[in-house]
């Protein structure tokens, strides 16, 4: 048996340069595998506000960040540090996953464990999905979750519920732990555009114009590797 615990932070904001950020809220769910790979059982969510502000007083919630889970500093006070309730993630953990590793690993890093991300293995597995934020793929494909646990978007608990099912269609779909783990290493090319004015267009069909002035763009790592593909194949490199 393995336990993939699937977890999810709720944030101050995003970490900048000169700019700290701090955990308010860390939840998981565990999905339980068996040594053939199949899912066993999903657990109900836990969920533990923390208090960053012990460490760090003049750390401040971005409006932006409180827009999004609406978790102010009253709530937290007297709750314990996200030190102690990272601990608590850890025990019992045999592979870690959330839905975008890049941003939950600033303030979790799993140890030495493993940690899937299920955003990347979805742009694998789906690739001409729309979108792959865990809550349109949850109805894109009819994911089985409770409706009232999922019912507060946004925090970690009710999430990480979304995020385990998702992870379980993706085994009943043949993926397999040691895959996802690889693939969350491994740049994605994607099949359709992310952003911008050609948002949902294939990927292979841009405008050579707009495909150059991308490449001049900062751009994350599953787009620069896509891109340098498509310039590539089309002689524009």
């Amino acid at each position: 048996m393995a336990v993939v615990r699937v977890f999810d932070t709720e944030t101050t904001g995003l970490p900048e340069e000169g700019k700290p950020a701090g955990l308010l809220e860390v939840g998981w769910t565990d999905v339980v595998v068996d040594d053939g790979g199949a899912v066993v059982t999903i657990t109900d969510p836990i969920a533990h506000l923390c208090n960053p502000f012990v460490a760090a007083p003049g750390l401040e919630i971005d409006p932006g960040a409180a827009a999004a889970h609406h978790i102010e500093k009253e709530d937290v006070a007297g709750c314990p540090t996200p030190e102690v309730i990272l601990r608590q993630l850890m025990a019992g953990a045999d592979v870690f996953a959330c839905h975008n590793r890049e941003f939950d690993r600033q303030f979790f890093t799993g140890g030495e464990k493993p940690m899937i991300c299920t955003l990347k293995a979805a742009k694998r597995i789906w690739p001409t999905m729309e979108r792959h934020s865990n809550q349109y793929l949850r109805y894109a494909l009819k994911l089985p979750v409770d409706r009232y646990i999922a019912s507060l978007a946004h925090r970690a608990g009710p999430d990480t519920h979304v995020t385990a099912h998702l992870l379980a269609r993706m085994i009943e779909e043949g993926a397999t732990l040691p895959e996802m783990i690889r693939w969350a290493d491994a740049p994605v090319l994607l099949v359709r555009m992310p952003f911008g004015k050609h948002r949902g267009s294939p990927v292979m069909e841009l405008p050579a114009d707009y495909l150059r002035w991308l490449n001049g763009t900062e751009l994350d790592r599953d787009m620069r590797h896509t891109l340098r593909h498509i310039m590539k194949q089309r002689g524009l490199a």
